[in-house]
């Protein structure tokens, strides 16, 4: 991957998908063929209007990321959506460019179109080896469409696969999860994303925990599972480079450290954000406003807010943390010097209680205590 000082991701959101999974919180939408027409018109014309704007002119893409809901569901439209890019922007020769991938009715056919179009990732939303666990998430699979889209990736020529798990599913036992590691791990990808579950507002099973029907996993078993996925991966090659994911070695997620490593980014389409020389952007949420807007004005933005120096550093302290490298101030941004004698007694005080571990005087890592209690890590930086 050849990074530039000059150099930015783009990341475009697809938000429709064939089926509403029970866990997602995230704003997406059953497929509805006119309205994903009009969203995809939107989209082109969201890219020209970014496309004209002078200081993304001179600036080079190197990782393209099309997620969100399902884009598979108009895997013949990816090709031209990709063509568009590169006639807007300048994309790098050797550009990570990846795609999310719902397992069902992949075939070896819709793939290669995709590789010649220059895909050289993709991501496959698997989330379990278990089929009762996909008929609970209603992710709209079954075990042997995931096993068969793996295989027709590999076989359509894709050299880097991602697999995303979840783990702490209610009723999940320790044993089905190791089997699910298992599993994954004999596919032989090249990434794996692990998530525990998160019961987020305003999903399904939000609205069975509040009606007394869904039993959360216990978090020493949660914690159980994390740490088994962590040993088992590390014993089989990966290297775990961030909180949730792990990796061949140099099949790190070139588009995800963008984000811990405070990276610039452009995000594409309806609820897409964007992080742009210190300015958060955050587009419409709502496809039906997405598209007016884009109609209307060329863009979508929403709410756009300049990050303070101090709120940049935190943000610094906060992602850097994820990675497994952890943070070493001394390297962060010269700028950012004069806070950070306020932020080193929390930093001490964290490494104390256990949660970071201080590997030379500014070099400050999670702790395996602080990998299970990163989001407490973060807030208290916060």
């Amino acid at each position: 991957m050849h990074r530039h000082n000059n150099s930015y991701g783009i990341y475009i959101n697809f938000p429709f998908c064939p089926v509403k999974c029970h866990f997602c919180s995230f704003g997406s939408r059953v497929f509805n063929q006119s309205s994903v027409t009009r969203y995809l018109e939107a989209l082109t014309r969201e890219m020209s209007h970014y496309g004209q704007v002078s200081a993304l002119k001179e600036r080079v893409a190197n990782t393209v990321y099309i997620g969100g809901g399902t884009p598979t569901l108009v895997s013949q439209e990816l090709p031209l959506m990709i063509k568009n890019l590169r006639n807007q922007f300048q994309l790098d020769t050797f550009a990570e460019i990846s795609l999310e991938a719902h397992p069902a009715g992949i075939q070896t056919e819709d793939l290669i179109p995709l590789l010649r179009a220059g895909f050289n990732r993709i991501s496959l939303g698997i989330q379990s080896f278990h089929d009762s666990d996909l008929v609970y998430l209603n992710r709209g699979h079954t075990v042997q469409e995931a096993y068969e889209a793996f295989y027709h990736a590999r076989h359509a020529g894709f050299k880097n696969i991602s697999i995303d798990l979840i783990y702490g599913l209610p009723g999940q036992t320790i044993s089905q999860w190791k089997d699910n590691i298992f599993s994954a791990v004999k596919l032989s990808p090249e990434h794996l994303s692990v998530y525990g579950l998160t019961l987020d507002d305003r999903t399904y099973f939000d609205y069975l925990k509040k009606q007394g029907k869904l039993e959360e996993t216990e978090d020493e078993l949660q914690a159980e599972m994390y740490l088994f996925a962590r040993r088992e991966l590390e014993k089989e090659g990966f290297i775990q480079y961030e909180v949730s994911n792990f990796a061949k070695p140099g099949f790190e997620s070139q588009h995800n450290l963008y984000y811990w490593t405070q990276g610039d980014f452009l995000g594409l389409g309806a609820m897409a954000a964007s992080f742009l020389k210190g300015v958060h952007s955050m587009n419409e949420k709502t496809v039906e406003g997405y598209i007016r807007k884009i109609t209307a004005f060329g863009s979508a933005v929403e709410q756009s807010e300049r990050l303070d120096l101090e709120s940049q550093f935190k943000e610094a302290l906060v992602f850097g943390l994820r990675k497994n490298t952890g943070v070493k101030l001394s390297e962060l941004n010269p700028e950012y010097f004069s806070f950070i004698g306020s932020s080193l007694p929390k930093l001490l005080a964290l490494c104390h209680e256990g949660f970071l571990k201080q590997v030379q005087e500014e070099h400050f890592i999670l702790s395996e205590k602080g990998l299970l209690f990163s989001d407490h890590v973060s807030m208290t930086l916060i």
